[in-house]
């Protein structure tokens, strides 16, 4: 008994003992699985992330995309340039077809349009023969009011131009320029 009590006695002393003998390599070993499995990750995150960088650096170096672009702006370039005299003159004709069924063309005494990078800007001279002005106003505002209902026109307003002096019946013509903007479609 007295040998156990001092195994007992001994092991509380903090003296290794049999049982206390084979767990520092025990736990040596678990230190060391777990420093190898880290590594082992440690370079597989490594080897993931020079393949993803060779992957960007073959993308970015071939430069297919910055030729790609330079192709493109080149061919919108072209378009533009090439497209800009049949664009406008459509719109001019579409404009001109419009103004046509709105206004009659005995009531037009001049047409100006000028065209712009992306609207076009008009001028519309309208004469009507009416014996008040009141009258007149209320013919050349109905035919500006019909305007405004096109979806190509952003801007449009109506001014009463001076009439003619001097001439027989003078009094009765009355003269409205109606001014806009158009968009080109």
């Amino acid at each position: 008994m007295k040998t156990e009590a001092a195994k007992g006695h001994a092991a509380a002393e903090g003296r290794p003992g049999r049982a206390n003998s084979w767990a520092a390599p025990v736990f040596f070993l678990l230190l060391a699985v777990v420093s190898l499995l880290l590594h082992f990750e440690k370079s597989r995150w490594q080897r993931q992330a020079l393949e993803a960088r060779q992957q960007l650096d073959a993308i970015a170096g071939a430069g297919p995309i910055e030729e790609i672009k330079a192709q493109r702006s080149r061919f919108y370039k072209i378009q533009y340039y090439l497209g800009y005299p049949s664009i406008t003159s459509n719109a001019v004709v579409n404009l001109v077809r419009r103004l046509s069924t709105t206004i009659p063309l005995q009531h037009v005494r001049d047409l100006q349009i000028e065209p712009g990078l992306q609207d076009l800007s008009f001028r519309v001279t309208v004469m009507i023969l009416a014996g008040k002005a009141e009258n007149a106003w209320l013919a050349a505002s109905a035919f500006c009011e019909e305007m405004r209902n096109f979806p190509e026109i952003t801007q449009i307003s109506l001014a009463r131009m001076s009439p003619l002096s001097g001439a027989a019946g003078v009094d009765r013509l009355h003269f409205f320029s109606v001014t806009g903007q158009a968009e080109m479609r």
